[in-house]
């Protein structure tokens, strides 16, 4: 057997199990080994990306209703005030 013939014979989602614990730095000098860990690779990066983009959505409407939940408080204590003033 050749040397690191192995890796190619471990299924797929094993080798991705492997290449998953790596940092991102180290997923993008690993991406550079062969065509293999580069498709791995970068299959890794933009599920993170993606899992990453998710949760800045998530945050960004949880913002936007606090938001609309504090511009409706201030309407009401707006005309609140407008009508103590009468």
């Amino acid at each position: 057997m050749a040397p690191f013939q192995f890796w190619l014979e471990l299924p797929l989602e094993m080798r991705r199990n492997i290449l998953e614990r790596l940092a991102t730095e180290d997923l993008v000098t690993a991406s550079q080994v062969c065509l293999g860990w580069k498709k791995i690779c970068i299959m890794i990066m933009v599920e993170e990306h993606k899992k990453e983009m998710d949760e800045l959505q998530q945050k960004i409407e949880e913002l936007e209703e606090k938001h609309e939940e504090m511009y409706r408080t201030l309407i009401r204590l707006s005309a609140k005030k407008e009508k103590n003033e009468f």
